[in-house]
């Protein structure tokens, strides 16, 4: 996947991920080899819709697409809408390539996370 990766970005950073990784607030976070990569893909995409934005605001528009495709109570056209919000115009190509880019296997909710009722 090294033709996706970013070379130095300027900041001193090797790749896409590692230059968003710093950015507060972010529901997901990659920790698989496999999602990573597949997050760089993800975040390509939400760059190139965007055009030339700093990669917080990038990580930031990955962060709200995945919300709204992972969440199982909208229907798809509520996620394009979504999206759309996000990004600006949204082709049905672009659209059906997120929705398959997140089908990655490691995205938690809150809900999913194991809590120990016992700590407050």
């Amino acid at each position: 996947m090294s033709k996706h990766r970013i070379e130095t970005t300027g900041f001193g950073y090797t790749n896409i991920i590692e230059a968003t990784q710093d950015v507060e607030g972010l529901t997901y976070s990659p920790w698989m080899t496999e999602t990573c990569e597949t997050y760089e893909l993800i975040l390509l995409s939400v760059h190139q819709a965007l055009g030339d934005k700093v990669q917080d605001i990038v990580r930031s528009a990955a962060n709200k697409i995945l919300e709204s495709l992972k969440s199982e109570s909208m229907k798809d056209f509520n996620k394009k809408k979504g999206i759309k919000e996000v990004i600006g115009s949204i082709s049905n190509e672009l659209f059906s390539q997120l929705v398959n880019l997140s089908k990655i296997t490691d995205y938690m909710t809150e809900d999913d996370v194991d809590v120990d009722p016992d700590i407050k």
